[in-house]
């Protein structure tokens, strides 16, 4: 099987932020950007997961979930409120984890399969390894396996844009953000090779958005131009990659650094800081005035000295 799976690129598709990520749109409309987003999902035939968090439910109404259900899709648990392990107690933690499979749980039952994925709000797994273990500890016991990511491309921050962008300027991010997507797509396959000397089994994380649902159909066309076919992430994790040890690394903590080993983190509230000036950006604030979004245009790998990856952001500027 593992044979198999790995004679060509493979990716799993997944989805967080269940039933919608804009949770703050009425409710006509989030059922509006789901009903298109599994649209989309089903035309192209790709299998995915979509991760719950039940606080975003309206009245515990779980419509929503039955329509993911129905277009073929697995569940998974990522948590009742996403909550962010590296601000909570374990016990906290557990409550919330607990909390966020009472209504999908008996869902996924219904249908003959089983609630068995998990993934972290932020990614995050504890300050502290005994945190961590505690709570890997807590998730094995209850039947749940910890969903991997390889590709995060906090794509969250484009659809902040496209949310607020005038129709107008809406082709033109969703050109900009599947060039994006496939640069992050070319990070992920160099370190797979900088690692494992080959093309892991990728696992993509994505938001269920009004932007997604608009370009899905497009990105899955990028993926298949670059020699990809998709797979469950239960294939996915077949892969020998996903049987490497951990490694665990403690940083310092300060205001932008989180004790984990992913530096993407801290450029991740770096974005979604400038998104939000220029969100925010009007006459007032000078020459900046209104910018488009930020491009991403380097972002090099961790070399054997530990030298830090070179980011350069640009923004453009209008008159």
């Amino acid at each position: 099987m593992i044979a198999l799976l790995l004679a060509a690129s493979v990716v799993a598709v997944t989805f967080d932020d269940l039933p919608n990520l804009d949770s703050d749109l009425p409710a006509a409309t989030q059922r509006v950007i789901t009903t298109k987003l599994l649209d989309q999902i089903k035309s192209t035939g790709v299998p995915v997961i979509g991760f719950v968090n039940e606080d975003k439910l309206d009245d515990d109404d779980t419509s929503p979930l039955t329509q993911w259900l129905d277009a073929g899709a697995d569940l998974g648990n990522h948590t009742y409120s996403h909550l962010d392990l590296d601000h909570a107690t374990a016990a906290q933690y557990e409550e919330d984890v607990l909390h966020g499979e009472e209504l999908t749980r008996p869902l996924v039952e219904s249908r003959g399969k089983k609630l068995q994925w998990f993934r972290h709000p932020y990614l995050d797994t504890g300050n502290t390894i005994e945190t961590r273990n505690e709570v890997d500890a807590f998730l094995a016991a209850h039947g749940y396996r910890v969903a991997p990511v390889t590709i995060d491309d906090s794509e969250w921050i484009y659809d902040m844009a496209y949310d607020h962008a005038p129709w107008w300027k809406r082709a033109a991010l969703r050109r900009s953000y599947i060039r994006y997507m496939e640069r992050r797509f070319v990070f992920a396959e160099e370190m797979s090779r900088l690692v494992f000397k080959r093309n892991i089994a990728q696992i993509l994380l994505l938001h269920a958005s009004a932007l997604n649902a608009d370009t899905f159909p497009r990105l899955v066309a990028m993926m298949r131009r670059r020699g990809y076919r998709f797979v469950t992430i239960d294939e996915a994790t077949l892969d020998d990659a996903y049987a490497t040890p951990e490694v665990w690394q403690a940083f310092v903590r300060d205001a932008y650094h989180s004790p984990t080993v992913v530096w993407g983190r801290d450029v991740n509230l770096l974005l979604a800081g400038l998104s939000e000036a220029i969100l925010t950006a009007d006459a007032t604030t000078g020459p900046l005035k209104r910018c488009f979004l930020m491009k991403l245009i380097s972002r090099k790998p961790i070399t054997a000295a530990g030298r830090k990856p070179t980011i350069t952001l640009v923004t453009r500027r209008r008159s």
